[in-house]
Parts: structure tokens; sequence; C-alpha cells
């Protein structure tokens, strides 16, 4: 659902061009959406200048702005409250992602302790089948020497 700040944002994306430098005009945003205070457009700009990084300031002595790639995509994906829903579930998937990648390492670290605690067992398991195997072997020559 959009909210009030997401309709400025979106009008603002709409007026700029992701090359050719252009001031933003609050003219035609009031006009479209009603009475905004100085603190409000101002907010907003940092917003998606600074945090978003949706728009940047290719001259810094003039105020004049230009649509990032991030800023394009904004515009392409239909408005910036659909693209914080992207955002929000490209982050929902990420943090899944990273739930199921810890236990799958405490898992194998689990078994990893498991088959440590289990060496010392299969290492003597195998020194007795050697020891058998060797004593066996003794027998069969014993038995082809002597008869």
């Amino acid at each position: 659902m959009k909210n009030k700040e997401d309709e400025i944002i979106d009008s603002i994306l709409s007026q700029l061009h992701p090359e050719i430098p252009k001031m933003i005009s609050f003219k035609i945003i009031k006009e479209n959406l009603g009475e905004i205070t100085i603190d409000i457009q101002n907010k907003i700009i940092d917003e998606i200048t600074y945090f978003d990084k949706l728009i940047e300031r290719p001259n810094k002595n003039r105020n004049e702005y230009t649509l990032t790639d991030d800023g394009v995509d904004v515009v392409n994906k239909k408005g910036f409250s659909n693209y914080k829903e992207i955002l929000e579930s490209e982050l929902k998937f990420k943090k899944d992602k990273e739930i199921l990648e810890f236990e799958k390492s405490k898992i194998d670290f689990e078994l990893a302790k498991r088959m440590l605690k289990e060496y010392p067992n299969t290492k003597l398991f195998a020194r007795i089948g050697l020891v058998i195997g060797v004593l066996l072997l003794l027998k069969e020559l014993y038995i082809l020497i002597y008869k």
C-alpha cells in the first residue's frame, strides 16, 4: 500500500532522467499530492539521495539531480512501494538462506564431532583386523611349508 512519502518519491523519480541532470520541481508534486512542507521535502531528498541512492547530484554546486541505476530500477518496477516490497522479499530470502546455512553448518559440526569420537574405535578395529589377517597368513604359510 502506498503512503504519501512513496507517492512523493515516485513523483520525484518520474521527473528525472538517468543521463540529463534536472532540477526537482516540488511545484508539480504539490499540484498532484497537496501541500508538502520544506522539512518533508528535505527529508525525502536526503532519503532517496543518501540512504536509498536512487538519485545523485552530478554537479555538487548545482541543485540538479539524475537517476542512478537503482532509481531507474524503481521507475521500471512501477513505483517505490513495489521496489520496497521486492527489497523486503529479497532480504527475507537472504535471512532464510542464512538461517538454513547456519543450521547446516551446525549439523555438519555435530557429525564431525561424532566421527572424531568414533575414530579411535574404528582405528582399533582396523588394527585387530590386520593382526587377525597376519595370523591367518602365517597359519596358511605354516600349513604349506610343513605339509
